[in-house]
Formats: C-alpha cells, structure tokens, sequence
C-alpha cells in the first residue's frame, strides 16, 4: 500500500480557513462597498449527508444500555424520551434488540468503535494485535490504565485489523446508520508511551527506512542492514527508557522517522479498514471520530464527521465560534458533549449556554446525560429539569433550525470580517453572543437572529438591527421565541431606513428573535 505523506497534514487547516474567507469574502465584494450586504447572500449552503443529524436534531449518548443492573438508577429510554432525543450517538452496542429500539424511538443511531476493539468472535478479551512497548508488554492509553483489560490495538497488525473490520460490521449488521470513531490516533499517540514494538510495526518500519534512508546514513546511525533492521533491538541495545519515559527519550533522526512511520500507520489503518468494511456491508458507512476540543488535524480529518468531548474550560463563545467556523471551512460537521468539571449543580449554568451556542452556530451538545469526565471519576447524569427546556425548545421550532447557515456573528470585542460598514446585527450589552442565521440564496425566507447570554446575572438588554439586510417589511413581523413560551410578537423602535432597535428581556440562557415570518 503507497506510503502517506505528511504534507496533508497541519497546513490543511490554513489553506481551509483562507479559502473560506476567499469564498465569503468574494461574493460580498459583489455588492458595492457603501452599500448593505443582505444576509442571504452571505450565509453559504452546506452539504449534509443523509446520515449526519440535522441542525433541528436532539442527539442523545448512552454509552451502553441502561440499567445495567438492578442496582443501576439510569434507564436509556426513559432518559431519551424526558429530553426529547431525535438521534442516538456514541453508543457500543451489538445487540440488534436494544438497537432496534434505538432506532424505533430515533432516526439515526452511531454506534462505537475504538482503538481497542476486543477479539473476534465474541469481543470479551483484548489478546491478539495489541499495541507492546519494548519489553513486549501491552500498552495502553494512561487514562485507561485502570481499566480492566485495555490494551490498545497496533494499526499494523493484521489480526486486529481484521477483528476491527468484524466488530465494526457486526454493529452496521445490528442497526447503526453510521459509526462513531473514539481514540483515532492508535499508534501515533502510543509513540509518547513507548510502543509499539510488535513484530509487525518492526518488520513495515524496517520496509519504510529502506526507502528513506540511504546505506551511508544507515551505517553512520549504527545500522548494520537494512534488510535485518529490528528497532526494537536496536533501542534495547542502546538501553532506551521504556514507557512514557520513551516520550522524552532523544531517539535521533531515526526516532523522527518512527514516529513518522507510524503516524502514516494511522492513515493507512483507516484506509484500508474503511474500504472493507464498505465491501463487506455493501454500502458506504460513514464514521464520526472523537475529534477532542474540535481538532481538524490528522487522523481527525479523515472522517466526515467531529463528535467530540470539549473540555468546559474551552466553553466560550468565541472558541465555539471559531471551531464551528473551521468545521464549516472543511466541508465538517461538528457535534460536542462536555465534560463538566463539576457535578454540585455549578455546572448547569455553563451547560445551558453551551447547548444554546451550539445550535446557535449549527451543531450540537449531545444530551449531558452518561458523559465520561475523567479517569476513576463518576459518569454524569443531568436532569431534565436542568436541560431539557433547551432540547424541546429546539424541536418545537425545529423549522427555524433545518437549513438555516450562519451569516453573522456578534461577541464583545470581535470584528465580523464578511461586513465592512453595515453590520446586520448590533447587540447592546457586554456577554451577549449573537448569530444571524438564514437561508442562502433565498431572499424570501425568514431570518432568525439567536441570541445567548453569557452573563452570571441576565439583565434585559437592546440589539440594532439594519433593516435593508433582512427581508422586506422585517420591522412589521417579529416573533420572539423563549424556551417553554408561547412566541411573543415584538414591535420595534425605528431609527430611520438604516436601523432599528429592539428591547430584549433577561434571558436564561437563550433567545430566538424570527424575522419576516407574516403575511
């Protein structure tokens, strides 16, 4: 199989960005500068394939099914139901009943793969294909070390490849519409804890130096042959630190081409496991990956969808902005669940803003319901009472979800570089996020404006709007849209052709402001 190489990698997410820009930018400059941009025009049309859920969906992770026990309080139904769940994501299950129900009660249900797949045929043990260090020990990621029995599988190893294809086949053959990736990195990551060192990676490394490294450069790095080169007892040799130790461990040029080599590993891994699995099942499957904080870079890229844990400190409006806006400059879709850093009922605030700002933007929180918060601490379990208001506010007005782009985006301090003179949206008051969002190329259509407040104490506050931006008669037909209210038709204050402004009460956390739906 030809050898990836590394130029795809990190400057990807450059060239992104600027082409978005490029493209936004290119159809405002369409319009003249002194004059107003409409907000259809700069909201771009996104593809979104069958299987990714849509902007009006309410996705919902049960890690496995509940109750696991007797003694177990949680119960995945009834949960799912009381917070209005559309989509079922991020669950490891090959039972064909309980997927069944799944997909009885929602539309699209992603089941999980790992980096440690258990072995064929009955996936219960983790022997065959594992990740070893240099003392042939299996190895795992240090979150997981006090699991039981969590030894990583090694992407070079056939075995595992194999047991990989059989369990991701088996959860297609069970009912999953696509799958969820979790840990994509594999052997990449494992370099940093000392591995892998298996007869296969060293038999495919000694394959890769041969084409990278001449003779000369193998004999002044100690390399007697090539054709016989075994890393590992080269490193023993040298009595190099085994474990993470071998993360800090200054390997050489020789160490960089490990790394190298493995990282190419990944990639090869996901493309040769994908194509078969698409063989097998007779379709094309498609895989989300845990994309922590929102990355784009390699392996993450390889997948069509993020569904990824965002760590609560990177909860801000601004950071969400800028990780939906580079999912969007992929051609990505971008789904979060975050993991609390408490669970004493301070966490529900920062929560609740949280799923605002994601729809807001065009994606999702999963339901905070069997979230994973760290090693040898307590899943969380929200209540209802705390978040489910936000999810039913959602699929009441699910059509002022669905196809709707975002065109604007207001947060203290930050310049929307789409508009020069003629912003369509002013907010007057300091932690207030907002996000004009309409339908492209669709003058006609109503647009809504979501606005999420970011304040510890909410206080009424008023926005600005530029009318010629919005469609016609805008001033005549708004609707504010509260969680758990009826909408409220909301008459503004005219400032003239160029502006007019409306009263916002305190919000908790979010408001939909719908413009220009009436007769």
């Amino acid at each position: 199989m030809k050898m990836l190489t590394k130029d795809w990698r990190r400057p990807l997410a450059i060239t992104v960005v600027v082409a978005w820009s490029t493209l936004v930018l290119g159809k405002a400059q369409k319009v003249k500068a002194d004059e107003p941009i409409p907000v259809y025009q700069i909201a771009q049309r996104r593809e979104r394939l069958p299987e990714i859920p849509p902007a009006s969906a309410v996705c919902f992770s049960s890690r496995w099914f509940h109750p696991v026990n007797r003694d177990d309080p949680h119960d995945t139904f009834k949960a799912a139901e009381a917070f209005h769940a559309t989509d079922f994501v991020w669950t490891y299950s090959l039972d064909p009943k309980f997927v069944g129900r799944l997909r009885q009660m929602g539309h699209r249900v992603f089941l999980a793969v790992n980096s440690m797949v258990p072995d064929p045929p009955d996936f219960r043990r983790r022997l065959r294909g594992r990740i070893v260090d240099l003392e042939n020990r299996p190895v795992t990621a240090p979150w997981m070390r006090s699991w039981a029995d969590p030894a990583w599988g090694c992407a070079n190893s056939p075995e595992y490849r194999e047991g990989f294809i059989e369990y991701a086949v088996r959860a297609v053959e069970a009912g999953a519409t696509a799958l969820q990736m979790d840990d994509p990195r594999m052997n990449m990551a494992a370099v940093a804890w000392g591995a892998c060192f298996c007869p296969h990676c060293m038999e495919s490394f000694r394959h890769f130096l041969k084409q990278r490294v001449s003779k000369e450069t193998a004999t002044e790095w100690g390399i007697g042959n090539l054709d016989t080169f075994d890393y590992r007892q080269y490193l023993i040799e040298r009595k190099a630190p085994v474990g993470d130790a071998f993360a800090k461990y200054d390997g050489g040029e020789l160490k960089k081409l490990f790394t190298e080599f493995q990282t190419e590993s990944v990639g090869q891994f996901f493309s040769y496991v994908r194509a078969e699995i698409d063989r097998r099942v007779g379709r094309h499957i498609v895989f989300s990956s845990n994309n922590y904080r929102g990355s784009w870079e390699f392996p993450y890229n390889l997948f069509e969808l993020g569904m990824a844990e965002l760590p609560q400190r990177e909860a801000t409006p601004m950071t969400l902005y800028e990780r939906y806006r580079e999912a969007a400059a992929r051609g990505k879709h971008q789904i979060f669940t975050l993991v609390p850093q408490t669970a004493d009922g301070s966490e529900v605030p920062i929560t609740r803003r949280t799923i605002a700002a994601c729809y807001a933007l065009g994606g999702h929180l999963i339901v905070p319901w069997d979230v994973y918060t760290g090693p040898q601490k307590p899943r969380y379990y929200g209540k209802p009472e705390d978040y489910a208001d936000l999810y039913k506010f959602v699929r009441d007005f699910a059509q002022w979800f669905d196809e709707y782009e975002e065109a604007a985006f207001v947060f203290d301090g930050f310049h929307d570089e789409r508009y020069s003179g003629h912003p369509p949206l002013r907010v007057d008051a300091t932690q207030v996020m907002g996000v004009v969002r309409a339908k492209p190329q669709d003058p006609a259509a109503p647009v809504v404006i979501h606005l999420v407040s970011w304040q510890d104490t909410p206080s009424p506050f008023v926005i600005r709007i530029d009318p010629r931006q919005f469609p016609s008669g805008v001033s005549k037909h708004i609707l504010l849209l509260l969680p758990g209210q009826a909408p409220r038709k909301i008459t503004p204050t005219e400032h003239g052709n160029a502006e007019i402004s409306v009263e916002i009460p305190a919000l908790n956390p979010w408001g939909v402001l719908l413009l220009g739906a009436g007769p």
